[in-house]
């Protein structure tokens, strides 16, 4: 059984689905998907691994989650009062109005990535209580030690998964935990 989900996927095609193992799911997804480029992400939407769309059922594999590919570039960009985007920040003017709005999030990361800071945003939507901006900073300056110190080994890299999505640096929060962890095991410690 796999669970087809996404607001790529047709209303119609939001729904579980018996496949055998082994089987490709490229009729399903040429059926279920909406039209354009989309994007098939492979379990946990936040934590995922991208497929494409002519690859097989796995054992292990038993949600798809589509979103749509946007490559879209905004006129002003950052400047605009973003009216009709997104915020977990309250910083556009859309959730400083509380407009209530089904929010269609796609694959833009709206810029590109910014230098980090430590603002403590992230500390606030982890589920282990440890401080993640340290620890991250500790992960990009190769600093083992200090990285056992703040409970790096206490985690798994999609423990950061919400926090990467929050995050207004744009970091990939995941990926510099999984590169500390694998640091510390390749030191063996």
């Amino acid at each position: 059984m796999i669970a087809l989900a996404g607001p790529g996927v047709k209303e119609v095609g939001r729904k579980y689905y018996r496949v055998e193992i082994g089987a490709t799911l490229k009729p399903l997804f040429e059926q279920a998907l909406e039209a354009g480029e989309q994007r098939i992400v492979q379990g946990n939407i936040l934590w995922g691994d991208i497929v494409a769309s002519d690859s097989c059922a796995h054992y292990y594999s038993s949600e798809y989650f589509v979103l749509e590919e946007d490559r879209s570039r905004h006129f002003m960009g950052w400047t605009t009062p973003g009216l009709f985007q997104y915020s977990s920040h309250r910083v556009n003017l859309s959730t400083m109005l509380g407009m209530n709005h089904d929010w269609k999030l796609g694959t833009s990361m709206h810029g590109s990535h910014r230098a980090m800071v430590v603002t403590g945003w992230m500390d606030k939507y982890q589920p282990l209580n440890i401080m993640t901006d340290y620890l991250i900073r500790a992960a990009l300056a190769h600093d083992t030690d200090e990285m056992i110190q703040l409970g790096i080994l206490e985690t798994d890299p999609e423990d950061f998964a919400l926090a990467s999505f929050v995050d207004p640096h744009k970091t990939d929060v995941c990926g510099i935990i999984k590169k500390g962890l694998e640091e510390i095991e390749e030191e063996g410690i």
